[in-house]
């Protein structure tokens, strides 16, 4: 890369220092990579390492490159593969949708997890931002090219929505995939989204499925009230603004200004803590959707930083939040039930945030989730959410809306 100072190494060399990399970030987050902990996971030596990448913006840099061409390479593997499926039915796109994301999660672990750390880390620098976006357009020309070539009258269109559902579910299957209640609500999902999102006659009812994910959670409600209450509030700030990772009794104890051993009084494990916070960011951003912004008990220096009156700002929020949690969950399985927690509620707020949809009158909890699912989906890989990304969203969202009226006629 341009930014890198002295000697070029070999590319092996290199390679086998991005795996080091990759290890530490697939483990640990991207907060963790350095030059000074790559520097013991790879037996480099610290001054050889700043020699040759000046500082850590430039590791970071080379990092995502690397990443990149790693997922494209797989990519590529994946297309070759699915061109032997001919012809192309719903059937078996669903089939090879499946397969997309299970090899990504099995066989990709690692790459699957330090690549969801540089998507929700993208806005740090525009070679990050650049690399992120070449991987993108190759996902989705992938799978344009296999719509194309089975003959599918939408491709142009389907496939963008493919590949954000592709990602988003990539990341939940990370931290859920051993569930069966999640797999078959994934599976129910991809079928209802290439039958044209709404219901048929015969659909499917979603709803007892995505309660049974939901109960994962198997938690009574917290009390929000008192001193109790405060500490949650601090927590769910925390998690808005720093991230599911940032959650200790420390951290939290300094957001509210309490001795730690007070949050240790109320919230004796992490988990205690993660339950208390993220139900009350969640409910705050709830209020959000039906309010400009939140206000009384939920009201929150750390949301107001994050939201704007538009209800569409609060469910990015809660996107966002959902994705920290799931790739959170994906390292500490203690964590899944936050995780099953967050994926169950996609869509509960569609009819909110897409008004177009809701007016064809077959709005259900399925199609609800479709439609959360691939907005969220591209809203991951796109970067950051300009008024150009927003349009490039909803003509994905409108189309989708199209494709059931044109199949369902």
């Amino acid at each position: 890369m341009e930014n890198m100072q002295g000697p070029r190494h070999s590319d092996d060399k290199m390679n086998s220092l991005m795996m080091a990399a990759r290890s530490i970030v697939a483990e640990k987050g991207l907060s963790a990579l350095s030059l000074r902990t790559l520097g013991k996971a790879s037996g480099w030596t610290l001054g050889d390492l700043t020699y040759h990448f000046g500082k850590k913006q430039y590791l970071l840099d080379a990092f995502a490159d690397h990443e990149a061409k790693e997922q494209i390479e797989a990519i590529g593997g994946f297309a070759a593969l699915a061109k032997l499926m001919t012809p192309l039915d719903n059937q078996t796109l669903a089939a090879l949708t499946n397969l997309c994301i299970d090899d990504a999660v099995s066989n990709r672990r690692a790459l699957s997890l330090s690549w969801f750390e540089l998507l929700l880390d993208r806005e740090h620098s525009d070679a990050t931002a650049a690399a992120i976006e070449s991987v993108r357009k190759e996902q989705t020309a992938a799978w344009q090219e296999l719509l194309e070539q089975g003959g599918h009258p939408h491709a142009g269109w389907l496939a963008p929505a493919i590949a954000a559902f592709v990602a988003e579910e990539t990341l939940h299957s990370l931290s859920l995939g051993a569930l069966p209640e999640y797999r078959l609500l994934r599976n129910a999902n991809i079928a209802r989204m290439l039958d044209g999102v709404f219901p048929a006659s015969h659909a499917l009812d979603f709803a007892p499925l995505i309660d049974r994910l939901h109960s994962q959670l198997r938690r009574e409600p917290s009390d929000h009230s008192g001193r109790r209450g405060t500490i949650s509030q601090a927590i769910g700030d925390l998690v808005a603004t720093s991230g599911v990772g940032a959650i200790s009794h420390r951290a939290v104890a300094m957001r509210a200004d309490v001795p730690p051993s007070t949050v240790a009084h109320y919230f004796r494990t992490r988990a205690d803590i993660l339950h208390a916070g993220i139900e009350w960011l969640y409910a705050a951003l709830q209020d959000g959707l039906q309010q400009d912004m939140p206000r009384g008990p939920r009201d929150s220096m750390g949301i107001r930083k994050i939201l704007d009156p538009a209800p569409g700002a609060v469910v990015r929020t809660l996107s966002r939040v959902g994705h920290q949690i799931s790739l959170a969950a994906a390292r500490d399985p203690a964590l899944a039930p936050f995780a099953a927690m967050a994926r169950s509620r996609r869509g509960r707020h569609a009819r909110i945030v897409f008004p177009a949809a809701a007016a064809t009158g077959n709005m259900d909890i399925g199609a609800a989730q479709v439609l959360s699912l691939v907005a969220s989906g591209a809203h991951i890989t796109s970067g950051i959410w300009d008024k150009t990304m927003i349009r490039s969203v909803a003509e994905i969202l409108e189309n989708l809306i199209k494709y059931y009226r044109t199949s369902h006629k």
